[in-house]
């Protein structure tokens, strides 16, 4: 990971990756100009923070595109050629040339229909997200970066955080955790290790490694793995820990 990382560093990346990367610029550019006369749209989140963190060249996320449009009927008309399946909270998840992609109503996302946030706003946007390595957002029409002003520094940092703890899957959210956690080898805040100590109290850890292989098609995380990191959570909580601090296990379910 590069030593700084800036608005710029994403915004170059950013360039490279949706209109000169060929792997990826003629999917994303389809599916960005059917949307075009739907409503403004903006890419948000996972993309984003890999772009940052991985480069282009190991990006593997999905591409989360979100819409402000009053019209559920619109969008669905747009990428119907790509055969979308709509999920439980109205958005909807496609593939075009092997990438996959969720698009989705900027009302329609869940923190704003739940009231954790009010006053939906693409300058709102990042406020919904759990970490705060997924608040930042890139408008297409004017293509402006929206984020907090710490939001690079932290990134450089490799400091995750709780950004917005209420979520509607929280196991699911715990195994990203876990997973990042072997991935980028982060400094977790001591909110998101106070967090993870609560939900290791109500989740086991077959529950988590099963909740994992539902949503992975390569698993990683495994019982030593699980044991190892709830033991330095503990350890951690019971101390008044008030820095950032390193969680990532030796035991990990398969090689990175």
């Amino acid at each position: 990971m590069p030593n700084c990382i800036s608005s710029e560093t994403l915004r170059s990346r950013l360039r490279y990756f949706l209109w000169q990367r060929p792997a990826t610029r003629d999917q994303i550019s389809m599916v960005l100009e059917a949307l075009r006369d739907v409503g403004p749209s903006a890419i948000f989140g996972g993309l984003l923070r890999d772009l940052c963190l991985l480069g282009s060249r190991n990006f593997q996320s999905d591409v989360d595109i979100v819409v402000d449009s009053q019209s559920q009927d619109d969008i669905e008309r747009r990428i119907f050629k790509w055969k979308p399946v709509r999920n439980k909270f109205g958005g909807y998840r496609f593939s075009v040339g092997g990438q996959k992609f969720d698009v989705w109503m900027l009302n329609n996302t869940w923190a704003f229909q739940r009231g954790y946030v009010v006053e939906a706003d693409f300058s709102t946007l990042p406020l919904t997200t759990f970490f705060n390595w997924d608040a930042v957002a890139y408008r297409i029409d004017d293509r402006s970066i929206i984020c907090s002003d710490d939001y690079f520094s932290e990134l450089s940092k490799k400091v995750i955080d709780v950004n917005l703890r209420e979520n509607p899957n929280p196991i699911g959210y715990v195994v990203r955790t876990l997973r990042m956690a072997a991935i980028h080898q982060p400094l977790f805040s001591p909110r998101l290790i106070h967090h993870m100590n609560a939900m290791f109290e109500i989740f086991h850890p077959l529950q988590i490694i099963k909740a994992e292989h539902k949503a992975y098609a390569r698993p990683m995380l495994s019982v030593p793995y699980l044991d190892e990191i709830s033991q330095k959570i503990v350890k951690l909580t019971s101390d008044e820990i008030h820095f950032p601090a390193r969680l990532t296990p030796h035991q990990l379910g398969l090689p990175l």
